[in-house]
């Protein structure tokens, strides 16, 4: 919600900031009562508003993670996406959230503990693997650069055994 609000803020037309205004009150609300459905279309019908387009073919129909609303989920997609105002390591560390959060729905638990685990840990891991890059080409730190250098040896390793793993299961 703070992505749409600030989003909001920027708008000089104060009839259609108080309409948007409306849209994402009613949204909130919906939220609240875990209508998901409710809060996503007064989300897509504020966020059209903001932009000038029509956003249902954008929102509807968004894979979200289990236990989150509707509403927590596009606002976790808003708040990743890279701003071009980002420094170079914010908007490298968003771009590896978001990958990482595009392969999490993909990945339905199965009742296999293994099979779960592994899968899941893959994600995990090159998440650690591609923040440790974004340290190495921003940070400054010597102590922390050679973390990242020891983390991307050690996943990609693990990684590795669990892509065989994988494979060797037929998955």
């Amino acid at each position: 919600m703070k992505a749409a609000d600030d989003s909001m803020m920027k708008m000089t037309d104060p009839a259609k900031k108080a309409a948007v205004m409306t849209e994402l009150d009613m949204a909130k609300s919906m939220m609240a009562k875990k209508d998901d459905k409710g809060c996503t279309a007064q989300l897509e019908k504020a966020m059209g508003m903001m932009t000038g387009m029509d956003m249902k073919s954008g929102m509807s129909g968004m894979d979200m993670k289990p236990g989150m609303s509707g509403m927590a989920g596009m606002d976790m997609k808003i708040m990743m996406a890279p701003n071009p105002n980002d420094s170079e390591s914010t908007k490298g560390y968003k771009t590896a959230m978001m990958k990482a959060m595009e392969g999490m729905p993909m990945m339905k638990f199965t009742g296999d503990a293994d099979l779960d685990f592994m899968s899941h840990m893959r994600v995990h891991h090159q998440l650690a693997v591609d923040m440790a890059k974004v340290d190495l080409a921003n940070g400054k730190d010597a102590e922390v650069k050679k973390l990242a250098q020891d983390i991307i040896t050690a996943q990609e390793k693990e990684i590795a055994v669990i892509n065989a793993w994988l494979k060797a299961k037929g998955k």
